[in-house]
């Protein structure tokens, strides 16, 4: 059952609508669960009828949630008390909010721009060295390592809401400061690689105008750096932090 739940999982922005968003995708995944628990056609119509309000969160995490409505779903189905009704609707609209916010900053503000960038880096360095399989390495990178960790996500978070159903959100809130440290190293190592990589690209495309290339090289290099440290101390990063930057971007002019 499952194994439908999270395939079915994957589609749930496939109907995508103004009115009630994810309302059509969430009620697809769990047909599973309300076959097997309700065999009656009325009663399977009804609990169709309770998922098709509206429902919008991360899609990524959208996994756990049906895993935990899955399991309230099944002590519905052998308890008979209504006021179970009144905790799935609950439970829905409390946790797609707070879901929705981690989720959203975690894999649409830093994992997908990291991956991103980690990509074109690749594809580049192929175009450089005349590699024609980098090019379709850096492809793969963003294809294949971006999506693992979504694809994890939605099966463990699936299996972690069915078994645990209300003690999931606990276990989550306990890793949210492990998440939030994992975003912030995540935002440093994007923004290195960006100063690094924009003050090699700006050193060689400029170095093409001929003899005057170095000087303004260096100084189109230099405010570039400036840039992404002005940019760190907007988003409050450790000048430390700042300071590895700095370094590896003279770094990578001075060795390019």
């Amino acid at each position: 059952m499952l194994g439908q739940i999270f395939w079915r999982s994957l589609f749930i922005q496939c109907v995508l609508n103004f009115d009630k968003m994810q309302n059509t995708g969430f009620a697809t995944a769990m047909m599973p669960v309300i076959k097997r628990l309700f065999p009656q056609g009325e009663e399977q119509k009804k609990a169709l009828l309770r998922h098709f309000e509206h429902f919008n969160t991360q899609p990524y995490v959208a996994s756990i949630i049906m895993g935990m409505i899955a399991a309230k779903e099944k002590e519905y189905a052998s308890s008979g008390d209504t006021k179970i009704l009144d905790d799935i609707s609950r439970l829905k609209e409390q946790t797609a909010r707070a879901f929705a916010a981690l989720g959203d900053m975690f894999f649409w503000g830093t994992w997908r721009p990291f991956i991103s960038l980690l990509g074109i880096v690749i594809v580049y360095s192929g175009i450089i060295l005349k590699e024609t399989w980098l090019m379709g390495a850096g492809a793969a990178v963003f294809l294949i390592v971006y999506n693992l960790i979504p694809l994890m996500v939605r099966w463990y978070g699936l299996r972690l809401g069915y078994e645990k159903q209300e003690g999931a959100i606990e276990i989550i809130l306990k890793a949210k400061p492990v998440i939030q440290k994992t975003i912030w190293w995540i935002q440093c190592i994007s923004l290195t690689i960006l100063a690094c990589f924009g003050t090699f690209i700006s050193s060689k495309t400029i170095a093409t105008l001929g003899g005057q290339g170095n000087l303004i090289s260096s100084l189109l290099s230099g405010a570039i750096v400036l840039w992404v440290a002005v940019t760190l101390r907007r988003i409050s990063i450790s000048k430390v932090v700042i300071l590895i930057i700095l370094i590896s971007a003279v770094q990578a002019y001075v060795f390019k």
